[in-house]
């Protein structure tokens, strides 16, 4: 069956890496870029107005990658976004910039009440 959802930056055709919530995470098949769409379902539908955060962490000191790792896992432990084999992944690339997966306005303020709570500095950028 052919993807109905297609890829911002090249066109491709996109995968669903993500299953659960509102917000599903697509992969473009030909250029793996990964990007959020909102899902609206018929029998729960979602106001337009509902706003997508991604989350990211900066990895700027290598000494610090296990400690930041082990508070990234508390903070964002149980959301259905986040998937602890791409921050494992991102890690052994050496990424400097941990991309953590998109997440609604609420559950920004829970994660951002969590990381102030154990010291991990995230930006949540709007998409």
């Amino acid at each position: 069956m052919k993807s109905l959802v297609k890829c911002p930056l090249c066109g491709g055709e996109a995968s669903s890496l993500s299953a659960v919530g509102a917000v599903k995470i697509y992969q473009c098949d030909r250029c793996r870029h990964e990007f959020p769409v909102r899902v609206h379902f018929i029998d729960n539908p979602i106001p337009l107005e509902t706003k997508v955060f991604a989350a990211i962490v900066p990895a700027n000191n290598p000494a610090d990658v296990r400690k930041t790792q082990m508070k990234v896992k508390r903070v964002f432990e149980g959301m259905n976004n986040f998937y602890a084999d791409d921050l494992v992944r991102q890690i052994s690339r050496g990424d400097r910039a941990w991309k953590l997966g998109f997440y609604s306005e609420d559950e920004v303020l829970k994660l951002r009440r969590r990381a102030v709570e154990i010291g991990l500095s995230v930006e949540f950028i709007p998409s």
